[in-house]
């Protein structure tokens, strides 16, 4: 009986690493599809910057123009990087925790949700790492007169920095503080991380159940045999 335990355990113990492999997959392709809606939002936010604020545009000169879409290409190049290294910390995700939490432990009662959308709510901890990805754009845009890279431009619209309540800055990082849209790509992927999430509690739950069984057994036993 006492090693049906550890056979039912190490049975457990063997879905969950698949499923932990499984969400590390998940992840990956998250960040790819991530990267792939990054660059051609990149592409319509500097489209869109160019023909409406075309006071500006006209005051550059064709060679500073040609200087600002060989940045810009280059920053959809490097998108990728970018959005591996906002998105690449452990703190953002469950199965990289050790020893994993449960789940309605994980992040944190501030942040319940963290894997969940609901209708075109995004997540707000994972959401605020791509709009620090997406928002590295505004570099460029600033350079070139684009954005103000202090306070506020002609419209009235702050720049791209982080800012609380009061407007003050939290970050002096370049990030996208308007509403973002996330491609069906990224919504799918973090939506099969939440369920995959779901199904490793599971496991984590029925270990512990199956090794508090163990522990009664062994002390009824011992009870037995004195």
């Amino acid at each position: 009986m006492g090693q049906d335990f550890e056979t039912q355990i190490q049975q457990r113990r063997n879905s969950l690493t698949g499923i932990l492999q499984e969400m590390e997959r998940i992840l990956a392709a998250f960040g790819a599809a991530s990267a792939r809606h990054a660059a051609s939002w990149i592409e319509a936010q500097v489209t869109k910057a160019v023909e409406h604020e075309h006071a500006v545009t006209s005051k550059l000169t064709d060679e500073q123009l040609k200087a600002m879409k060989q940045e810009v290409t280059a920053a959809k190049t490097g998108v990728q990087a970018t959005i591996d290294a906002e998105l690449g910390k452990d703190s953002l995700w469950w199965h990289k925790q050790n020893p994993l939490p449960a789940v309605n432990e994980y992040p944190s009662a501030e942040d319940p949700w963290r894997y969940k959308l609901y209708g075109a709510r995004e997540s707000d901890t994972i959401g605020k790492a791509l709009r620090f990805a997406f928002g590295r754009i505004a570099l460029v845009l600033e350079k070139y007169g684009y954005l103000k890279s202090q306070e506020k431009n002609r419209q009235g619209q702050f720049e791209w920095r982080e800012r609380d309540a009061s407007y003050s800055r939290t970050d002096t990082r370049p990030y996208y503080p308007w509403n973002l849209e996330w491609s069906g790509e990224m919504r799918q992927s973090l939506e099969q991380y939440a369920i995959k999430q779901a199904d490793a509690g599971r496991l984590l739950r029925e270990i512990g159940g199956i090794e508090e069984e163990k522990r009664r057994f062994e002390a009824q036993q011992r009870w037995s045999s004195v």
